[in-house]
């Protein structure tokens, strides 16, 4: 039981939340004293390239992938997140997305995963291009349990004219000259239907305007991730599509030119959801942003982190802290700003500061142990774990 400042039910209110068996509950459990923090849902990472950076340096990405999800995972901790869905691309045009390398790490991404203390999950992003390898895109998705896709024109030109999307046939609509390919279309209605019969989550990046989102959008793949203009974000917005922006372009937005602005598109209230893309460290602290920049308030800067893509992922588990939910908990001290605990699955695996000592001085009085570097564990007893620097 930890007692602090709570997210909960949209407010931050002054009261303790109890963990047990991985889960939050109602219970009495031993007390930890976490005045001066705020004890926030864990934060769900929706897309980020951190392991793709680190593979495309290596030489036999195969080999590293343990290495690579053991760093991610580290670093994922130190900054709160809990859930992060990681890049994989399924394109010619990139060093590791060929199938040739793709199907394997595919495969080896979805071994080392279950290791990992946060729950990492693959997102595979389909160049529209790849028409040929439809089965082998098919088979990975269904062999290694990949539950988010999201398509990608590497082609698209944000200068195409508009288009009328109001025909008959999706195929006349997806007549563009950003679509070269004439078995495009053809090719991503294949993947939208067995996806919907998969039950994965699909969209597109790097939509380069609005013609190309309604596109996506009458195709089923409704998820906007990372718009590259406002056009692009209104239409989302119109027809009802969540929108995601990148955390670091709030932090650092680029100045008003005529161009796209992340920050001007999320002040429209173009922005439901923020993902790291390349820093995990971005999310916490562009959600302070905004909050301070009296953008948005507490909890509905949160609810961009966490709530938000836990409901459009099927999440339901988790991004709130309610009974019964996964004990998935960000921890952040109030004076600091700085991320101190991070709980995944009702289990801590990442303290730091303060809160480590706070919890390190339990006292086991109670079961007549003497106090001990300690935390709680997923089952309410105490068992030592590290402790970060």
């Amino acid at each position: 039981m930890v007692h602090g400042l709570v997210l909960r039910n949209g407010q931050l209110q002054k009261r303790s939340i109890s963990v047990a068996e991985g889960k939050i509950v109602k219970a009495n459990l031993p007390e930890v004293d976490l005045r001066g923090y705020w004890i926030l849902p864990g934060i769900i990472d929706i897309f980020s390239d951190a392991a793709a950076d680190r593979l495309s340096q290596c030489v036999t990405p195969h080999s590293c992938v343990k290495a690579t999800l053991q760093a991610v995972d580290h670093d994922a901790q130190r900054a709160g997140i809990t859930t992060a869905y990681l890049a994989q691309s399924w394109s010619n045009r990139t060093q590791i997305g060929a199938p040739t390398r793709a199907a394997p790490l595919l495969k080896s991404l979805s071994e080392e995963q279950k290791s990992c203390q946060v729950d990492l999950r693959t997102l595979l992003c389909c160049d529209t291009q790849m028409t040929e390898t439809q089965d082998q895109i098919l088979r990975a998705v269904e062999r290694h349990n990949i539950t988010f896709a999201l398509f990608q024109d590497r082609y698209a030109r944000q200068d195409l004219p508009a288009r009328p999307t109001s025909a008959p046939c999706l195929s006349s609509a997806y007549s563009s000259d950003s679509l070269i390919n004439s078995g495009t279309p053809r090719f991503l209605c294949n993947l939208a239907t067995r996806f919907e019969q998969l039950g994965i989550h699909y969209g597109s990046v790097g939509d380069p305007n609005g013609d190309t989102r309604e596109r996506y959008s009458m195709l089923g793949a409704r998820i906007c991730v990372f718009p590259n203009s406002n056009s692009a974000a209104q239409i989302a917005k119109a027809v009802g599509d969540p929108i995601i922006l990148a955390a670091a372009d709030i932090l650092n937005p680029t100045p008003p030119n005529g161009g796209f602005s992340a920050l001007q598109v999320l002040r429209l209230g173009l922005c439901d959801i923020l993902a790291s893309r390349r820093s995990f460290m971005s999310l916490p602290n562009a959600a302070l942003k905004l909050v301070d920049d009296n953008i948005r308030s507490f909890p509905e800067a949160w609810d961009m982190i966490s709530k938000t893509p836990a409901h459009v992922m099927g999440l339901f588990d988790r991004g709130v802290l309610e009974n019964g939910k996964r004990a998935d908990i960000t921890v952040i001290n109030r004076a600091t700003r700085q991320v101190e605990m991070t709980v995944s699955g009702g289990r801590i695996v990442y303290a730091t500061g303060q809160a480590a000592r706070q919890i390190a001085s339990i006292n086991l009085a109670s079961s007549g142990q003497p106090s001990t570097k300690a935390f709680p564990s997923p089952t309410g007893a105490l068992h030592p774990v590290y402790v970060g620097s």
